[in-house]
């Protein structure tokens, strides 16, 4: 029985001759955290290199809860750089992580690096680091 070559090798991709190779995934980078009075946090990150996502996930976790990182937000836009919403609830002394998600093209499902805010009061937070 013959096969073609793309049942052998199924990932396989034909460039032609002179073409440009597809960019290499990109993650989102330099995600960085300002506390806002109230519940709210502003989340600001670099897309730079990602061209052809189609929106971006905002993710947070109770590290203390021992939560996984689950969607707060998603920005309706793939060159987004910028959150500024709602970052609760909180519960006091409790740690929180937040992380941006490429959705869609080479990149998706790449992850930015991680910052840590900590929960003040009932429904605030409080500082900020890096992690």
């Amino acid at each position: 029985m013959v096969t073609g070559l793309f049942d052998l090798y199924p990932s396989v991709l034909l460039l032609e001759e002179g073409a440009a190779p597809p960019p290499e995934p990109t993650a989102p980078a330099n995600l960085v955290a300002v506390v806002v009075a109230g519940p709210q946090v502003n989340l600001d990150w670099s897309m730079a290199g990602i061209t052809d996502a189609t929106d971006v996930s905002i993710e947070r976790r109770d590290v203390t809860a021992g939560e996984a990182f689950a969607e707060l937000a998603t920005t309706g836009d793939g060159g987004a750089e910028v959150y500024e919403g709602d970052a609760g609830p909180f519960t006091p002394k409790h740690k929180y992580q937040y992380r941006v998600v490429v959705v869609g093209g080479v990149s998706d499902g790449l992850a930015s690096n991680v910052v840590t805010v900590f929960g003040g009061g009932v429904g605030h937070i409080r500082r900020r680091r890096h992690v």
